[in-house]
């Protein structure tokens, strides 16, 4: 299965936080008082929060973040992302859950759905998946590629994970509705993580011919193969 990675995070301007910092106590015996608190000598609390997530401590992260009097969508992807990078998933789906309580005063964009789906791929949740497609569409008319790809794996590895838990892929008729597709079909641009997520979609299901197919069209398309196409 072609998986999409994390994305990277945009460069983000600094965000309030309150002088809460200093007392306020994390997990793990450490406090947020040993932190520097941010000033315009300090690296910005998007990149503290990221460093904290890096060195596995993705709850001291999110207890900072909690001290923010008006965080940005940046930092609330950030926190999302590093529970996923701390294999931490149920932790980002609930703080995604959060986040979407907080609106309209916070703005969701395609790094907030693309990290979500990845969360809800990994952990084979397909309600929640679906939830999630249904807000970036009520929000986002034209969503990026990275939603679409993330979509699209989202999908090969709930339904992949679903129909083995009832007796095998084989027992649904995928030739009359087939979501991955269906998603394919409505993407307007398409690179090769999509063309390869599609490819192995169809191997998964045993529909070699069409797999061979879409190889094929991919090439014709222009798009190089990759290892993982070959694969």
């Amino acid at each position: 299965m072609a998986t999409s990675a994390l994305p990277l995070l945009p460069p983000s301007s600094h965000s309030h936080i309150s002088t809460s910092t200093a007392t306020t106590t994390a997990t793990g015996g450490e406090s947020l008082r040993s932190l520097p608190k941010p000033t315009l000598k300090t690296p910005t609390v998007r990149s503290l929060l990221s460093r904290l997530c890096q060195e596995g401590q993705p709850h001291l992260a999110r207890q900072l973040f909690d001290t923010i009097t008006r965080p940005s969508t940046v930092l609330w992807n950030t926190i999302i992302i590093g529970f996923i990078c701390n294999n931490m998933l149920d932790e980002a789906l609930l703080f995604y859950s959060r986040m979407k309580r907080a609106s309209p005063d916070v703005q969701f964009d395609s790094y907030t759905y693309s990290s979500t789906l990845k969360a809800c791929a990994e952990t084979r949740n397909l309600r929640v998946g679906k939830a999630v497609r249904c807000h970036f569409i009520r929000s986002q008319p034209n969503p990026s590629k990275i939603v679409y790809n993330s979509l699209l794996n989202m999908y090969s590895a709930c339904l992949n994970s679903a129909e083995n838990d009832v007796g095998g892929l084989m027992d649904f008729d995928y030739s009359v509705n087939d979501p991955v597709r269906r998603v394919f079909d409505r993407m307007h641009r398409k690179n090769v993580v999509s063309w390869n997520t599609l490819v192995s979609w169809y191997v998964k299901t045993e529909r070699y011919m069409n797999a061979v197919k879409q190889f094929w069209t991919m090439v014709k398309t222009g798009i190089g193969p990759s290892p993982v196409g070959f694969v």
